[in-house]
């Protein structure tokens, strides 16, 4: 009886569900270089049948205009559907499987996204962080070892902790979290508000506590009153000690209100955009609204080129309790080889960013449009999966903080299993994980060159 049962279900389902026969199609790796021969290893999800891999076709298309979809020459080889391809150009690409039906018609089981890369940023890693939070030293609400795993659950790579006047609490929370080895890093950080609050001004990665602030000279600008002079020469003064030091100036909340007026009023705002020295300048801030977004866009165009002007913009979230629900929603994407205080400190200083808003249903991105497009990608296929991993790595270090030193070995397994996760995605990151292997000079001269 049960065998007739399990016969018509299997019917039913090849009438009504045919994909559910045949493999469930894997692509664990994502990114690849662009314009180079690669071999796609297709594999069947744990619990599909990679036996019937021999019945699929594969399709492509480019998203950057190009031919309709078209069919991929593929072999399965012990199990592993193999697909041969270069994909041209950097940009996004689809690939998908599937079978024919008895009329010719592609039926899907599966789809993938991809992404193709030119060597510069190839060579790079995606690393989502937060340069502008105060720990309870200086007004915040949690001390600094729970901020960084509060940050790390929230799905962050990195932060600078910007205590103000006080380099201390980033440089002792960067040990703290070297012993956590949870690859996850600490930036030195301070901040300071200059001139009664009509400027604040952070300090990212330099090697040392400044103090006494350098004076500087007031600014001659007919758009300036005096008061805005002698804050725009304290600002410049102070950016260009911040950069002697080997640190990232970058100009705070640009936009910011209070009190129905401007934390730094507009021709200020604009001086210091302009001629004021800065690395970077915070394009999303948590707290500053979408009108001082579009305000700050408007003069980040006007400067762009001119020499001096800001090239990174960042998103913060300038929170003094980490702990709310929308922490991590306003962050920056930094691209770097690795996820290291000297490697972010140069990607930061060379514009090698883009400030992003994630919201249920909605993100954003602010940079270089090569990156936006990059991060868009990345905002589908790569963070949510990293995130998942960082939420447990972060409620394990929680727990650890806590006095539950037994987590120590969660918190490492974590950071294993991101790191294997990253690996993947890349092609090549990790060539002995059987995802992907390299093109062969023999599958060079039959690898198809869809365009």
């Amino acid at each position: 009886m049960m065998s007739r049962l399990r016969t018509l279900a299997l019917l039913l389902a090849a009438l009504l569900f045919p994909v559910l026969l045949h493999a469930i199609p894997e692509l664990r790796t994502r990114v690849y270089p662009a314009d180079t021969p690669v071999v796609l290893r297709i594999t069947a999800r744990r619990g599909s049948d990679a036996g019937r891999f021999g019945k699929m076709v594969v399709e492509y298309i480019r998203e950057d205009g190009g031919k309709n979809w078209e069919r991929l020459p593929a072999t399965v080889k012990e199990g592993v559907l193999l697909v041969p391809v270069t994909l041209r150009g950097e940009g996004g690409h689809t690939l998908r499987v599937g079978t024919l039906d008895e009329r010719g018609k592609f039926i899907p089981a599966g789809s993938f996204e991809l992404y193709s890369l030119h060597p510069d940023l190839f060579r790079e890693r995606p690393w989502r962080g937060d340069s502008h939070l105060l720990s309870r030293v200086s007004g915040g609400r949690q001390q600094p070892p729970r901020i960084a795993a509060l940050a790390r659950r929230a799905g962050f790579d990195f932060i600078a902790l910007t205590d103000r006047g006080r380099i201390e609490p980033s440089v002792t929370l960067a040990e703290t979290v070297k012993q956590w080895r949870s690859g996850f890093t600490v930036l030195s950080g301070e901040s300071w508000s200059l001139a009664g609050g009509l400027v604040t001004v952070i300090a990212v990665g330099h090697d040392g506590e400044i103090a006494p602030l350098p004076k500087g000279t007031p600014v001659v600008d007919a758009s300036l009153d005096s008061d805005e002079r002698a804050a725009a020469g304290a600002a410049a003064a102070l950016a260009a000690e911040i950069r002697r030091r080997g640190g990232v100036a970058v100009f705070c909340h640009p936009a910011m209100r209070q009190n129905d007026r401007f934390l730094t009023p507009t021709a200020l705002r604009r001086y210091l955009i302009l001629h004021g020295g800065f690395d970077a300048i915070e394009m999303l801030n948590a707290r500053s609204g979408v009108a001082g977004v579009s305000r700050v866009a408007a003069l980040c165009r006007e400067a762009s080129g001119r020499e001096g002007a800001p090239r990174a913009l960042l998103g913060v979230s300038g929170f003094s309790d980490v702990a709310r629900v929308s922490f991590g929603r306003v962050n920056t994407v930094v691209f770097a080889p690795e996820n290291g205080a000297p490697a972010i400190i140069a990607a930061l200083r060379r514009g090698r960013c883009v400030a992003s808003l994630r919201i249920p249903g909605y993100s954003a991105f602010h940079g270089p449009s090569r990156l936006v497009d990059y991060a868009l990608f990345l905002n589908r296929a790569y963070w949510p999966a990293h995130d998942r991993f960082c939420w447990k790595q972060g409620n394990a270090l929680l727990g650890f903080i806590d006095g539950n030193s037994g987590l120590s070995s969660t918190v490492e397994k974590c950071a294993a299993e991101l790191e294997g996760f990253r690996r993947e995605f890349w092609y090549g990151g990790d060539s002995a994980g059987g995802n992907v292997v390299p093109a062969v000079r023999g599958d060079a001269a039959s690898t198809s060159s869809p365009r």
